[in-house]
């Protein structure tokens, strides 16, 4: 992901806006009984992972499989270029363990489309494609292109409402008004009233889209690493403390997705934020470092 990396990175202010009211009412009101998070990649068809992740003679066609033994999530970027066909999906659904949850990404013939897939009859076949993962969804998310100003997105809300009213959506904004301090407050309730998710993109050049702001009780996350060990790992300690100060709070089923400039390296990642949990109870999530043992035993 190129969107808002910068080659400064090490001289970025890190430091999160102070959060906004609303987080604290959305967690007491959480319906849900423990704190779940999971962890995830961007894809699971990297070759370069057998033989550490992967079993060594693993197939493509099993890569899926092990992936699923390994995360609890995925971020479902393939779906931004193309709808899964309801075969497509089945082989998927078929791979992974009934606890795994896909996260898609809404098409570019939706979000990137000048009538956001009215004409092309993209949002019915995306709906049936939602349908089609079962239990195995976690949460979709759409992006929108910076152009979407405050003032355009209204003429999608219509749209929204209905999509949001039918499957768990989470929106990532890139325009920069929507984060402005004068429009912050307008930026919440449209979002809030509308039953979507503010998704928080946590990227070096773009410190605004990193305001963490909970409006369901799912909620999501998309860590842009910059593959420096120092950085990375200074800002994983501050979301396991901020995770585990919102678990005392309320519970929330978090999906947390890992970026890095080289891909390769994302497990690497996981597997740092995951033991940054070792001493908490009151945290559920798959524990990475066990079964990546158990797997390289066996091959």
């Amino acid at each position: 992901m190129n969107f808002g990396k910068t080659e400064h990175f090490k001289q970025v202010d890190y430091t999160f806006e102070e959060e906004h009211p609303i987080n604290k009412q959305k967690l007491q009101s959480s319906q849900k009984t423990k704190t779940t998070i999971h962890i995830g990649c961007t894809g699971w068809s990297v070759k370069e992972w057998k033989g550490t992740f992967y079993p060594l003679k693993a197939k493509t066609n099993q890569y899926l499989s092990y992936y699923s033994k390994l995360f609890s999530t995925v971020e479902l970027n393939s779906t931004f270029y193309a709808i899964p066909s309801k075969e497509k999906i089945n082989q998927w659904v078929d791979q992974v363990n009934p606890t795994f949850k896909f996260c898609p990404k809404f098409p570019k013939s939706i979000s990137h489309s000048k009538d956001f897939g009215h004409g092309s009859g993209a949002i019915d076949s995306f709906i049936k494609a939602l349908t089609q993962f079962g239990s195995t969804l976690g949460t979709s998310f759409l992006q929108l292109p910076e152009y979407y100003t405050p003032q355009k997105i209204k003429t999608i809300l219509p749209t929204l409402r209905h999509l949001s009213s039918t499957f768990p959506v989470q929106i990532e904004l890139r325009n920069k008004t929507f984060y402005e301090s004068s429009h912050l407050q307008a930026s919440i309730d449209l979002l809030n009233n509308m039953n979507l998710g503010w998704v928080v993109t946590d990227v070096a050049g773009r410190r605004d889209l990193a305001r963490r702001t909970i409006l369901k009780d799912k909620f999501m996350v998309r860590f842009v690493g910059n593959d420096d060990l120092e950085t990375d790992r200074a800002r994983l300690i501050d979301w396991a403390d901020k995770c585990k100060e919102w678990s005392r709070e309320g519970n929330l089923e978090i999906y947390f997705m890992i970026h890095q400039p080289d891909n390769i390296k994302a497990p690497d990642t996981v597997k740092i934020f995951i033991e940054l949990f070792k001493d908490s109870d009151s945290i559920e999530l798959k524990k990475m470092d066990t079964l990546v043992s158990q797997q390289n035993s066996l091959f």
